[in-house]
């Protein structure tokens, strides 16, 4: 991760996607710990297929997640947009003051011949 303090988008999802795959794991873990040698067959289908139902609700919400923050992230500008629009408006201040240099100018010489 950067020094600076700010997040890329791209380090968001990696820590996501980290976080829910540490999450899953420890709850399967957690869940196989606990039941050791307590369960029938039938009811380890059952809970397993419905830890697998979970998972499957828990990574369609991430995915969901992740959808979002692209679609947020496609409507801030870049930082080579934002340097570009810097350059052109300041280009644009110059030729307003070179005008106003030369409107200033000609005022000047208007005034002084009366």
């Amino acid at each position: 991760m950067r020094s600076e303090g700010s997040l890329t988008w791209d380090e968001i999802e990696k820590v996501g996607v980290g976080a829910a795959i540490v999450a899953v794991v420890g709850a399967v873990f957690g869940y196989f710990r606990s039941i050791g040698n307590k369960v029938d067959k039938a009811d380890h289908i059952k809970a397993l297929t419905e830890l697998r139902l979970d998972v499957e609700k828990q990574i369609e919400a991430l995915n969901r997640r992740h959808s979002t923050w692209e679609a947020r992230s496609e409507r801030f500008a870049t930082r080579e947009m934002v340097d570009a629009l810097t350059a052109k408006m300041e280009r644009m201040e110059t030729r307003q003051d070179a005008g106003f240099e030369k409107l200033n100018t000609r005022l000047d010489k208007l005034l002084d011949h009366k």
